[in-house]
């Protein structure tokens, strides 16, 4: 899915979150994607994205 989007910014939201919006030519993100992280591994990954 991140092939779809060239550019993406990360922020952490938490010390075991972390969002990534994906951008395409638009100024709003197509996709944001919300981790959660314990220690140095991603344990899931929940995907945003407008209908």
């Amino acid at each position: 899915m991140l092939a779809d989007f060239p550019r993406t910014e990360v922020q952490a939201t938490g010390p075991d979150r972390v969002l990534v919006s994906c951008f395409g030519d638009d100024p709003v993100p197509g996709a944001v994607l919300h981790c959660a992280v314990e220690g140095g591994d991603v344990t899931s990954v929940t995907v945003f994205r407008p209908r």
